[in-house]
Parts: C-alpha cells; structure tokens; sequence
C-alpha cells in the first residue's frame, strides 16, 4: 500500500514554471501592471513627457499591492497559529513577483528617459 502511494507521488507530472505560477499570482495587479509597462512603451514613443511620471505610479502601485498582499495574508497566519516555513515562504515569494514586476517597469520607463535625454 505504501509502496504504491510512493510510486504514484514520484510519477506525478510537475508543471512548468509558468504553469506553477501564474495560477498562484494576483491577476488584477498583474494586469494593471502590464497595462502601465504598454503605457511607458507607448509613451516613449508618443508623448516622451509621460514616461516618468507613469513608471513611478507603476512603482507605488507595486508598492501598495504587495503590503496588501502581505495585510490580507497576516489574519489568515494569525488564524492558523504555527504554520511551517515550507508553507509560507513560497506565498512571500509570490508576493515578491508583484513588487519585482513593478520594479522593472518603473526601470524600463528610467531607461527610456535616458536614451531620450541623450538624444536632444
């Protein structure tokens, strides 16, 4: 019986990293996110005075979504009492996408102010 539950656990396929973790993930942020990575591209190219000022609200709101990730996720901590780490660190980590996601928007539209700049 044992033996059996073993073999049936190491036959398990495991999905891919994006089939692991896109489920896992806010989609609303993520959505808000891409839309305002778009805007800083568009921008770039259309009206060049918008770029900053649109990936810093795409820093703030990265901001913001990951301390409400983390404020909505503490009762249900608290409620559960003693969770393991092996339990709580991949949600930190998920919750650590949405921040980095807006990081690298708020870089792209920096860069692009850049490249801009040394252009006039």
């Amino acid at each position: 019986m044992e033996e059996e539950l073993i073999e049936e656990m190491v036959d398990i396929e495991r999905p891919g990293l994006l089939e692991w973790l896109l489920p896992q993930l806010p989609p609303t942020v993520l959505s808000v996110l891409t839309i305002l990575l778009i805007a800083v591209l568009l921008c770039g190219w259309k009206a060049p005075r918008w770029v900053k000022p649109i990936g810093s609200i795409a820093v703030a709101f990265a901001f913001l979504s990951h301390a409400w990730l983390y404020l909505t996720a503490c009762p249900d901590i608290i409620k559960a009492g003693e969770i393991s780490p092996t339990v709580m660190i991949p949600g930190f980590q998920m919750a650590n996408i949405v921040l980095l996601y807006g990081l690298v928007v708020f870089l792209m539209s920096r860069i692009i102010v850049i490249i801009q700049k040394s252009r006039i």
